[in-house]
């Protein structure tokens, strides 16, 4: 489980994983403003898609997350799922029930005391085990149904607090290419208003050249 501030570091970290690039600075389309552009160049948009993945294939390969902190799992540390996660890792089927528990064997030397009481402990460890089992067994029939109702109430909270957060999310992943979309849109009507400048001065110059 994760502190509020580890989370905040990754959310923090996680934000300006694209400004980490080398060449982030080189980047300055305005993608709200650039339909035109898009739309003038959708013809060739297969041979740019082409362009694009033999640069990227030239590029050197990093990992971006390896200044981030690596989450705390003390659950996944236990010793029972350490030696589980080395089983399954082994292809090794999941142990069974030991097999003494099902049948006493009688001793192999019938003349022997010690061997007829050592059976005869067996025999009792193996009542008490399935003795156990059949406790367990009404336990479950008897308490299990009200269990798993309730180990679903909790699952459905979780999911219902996830769509919230995931909603909330949403709303400001919206807000902010709205904040964006309108940033860009001035930017992009200001670029105009220069570039419409620019032409006149440049017909003006013409004009008096000739």
């Amino acid at each position: 489980k994760m502190e509020n501030g580890e989370i905040r570091a990754i959310e923090g970290q996680a934000s300006c994983l694209a400004l980490q690039l080398e060449n982030s600075h080189l980047v300055t389309s305005l993608s709200y403003y650039d339909q035109s552009a898009s739309a003038t160049l959708s013809q060739q948009k297969g041979e740019i898609d082409s362009m694009i993945k033999k640069e990227m294939l030239l590029m050197p390969k990093r990992d971006y997350l390896e200044n981030l902190p690596v989450p705390k799992m003390e659950m996944l540390e236990s010793e029972f799922i350490q030696v589980e996660i080395d089983r399954v890792n082994k292809k090794e089927k999941p142990s069974i029930v030991p097999a003494q528990y099902d049948s006493v064997d009688p001793p192999v030397n019938k003349e022997e005391l010690e061997e007829w009481e050592a059976q005869i402990n067996q025999a009792k460890i193996n009542l008490q085990h399935h003795s156990e089992r059949i406790t367990n067994l009404e336990l479950i029939n008897k308490y299990g149904g009200t269990l798993w109702r309730k180990c679903l109430d909790q699952e459905q909270q979780a999911l219902n607090k996830m769509e919230i957060e995931n909603i909330r999310t949403q709303d400001e992943i919206d807000e902010l290419n709205k904040k964006r979309k309108f940033s860009q849109m001035n930017a992009g009507n200001k670029l105009q208003t220069l570039e419409n400048k620019f032409k006149e001065q440049i017909s003006k110059n013409f004009d008096l050249e000739a």
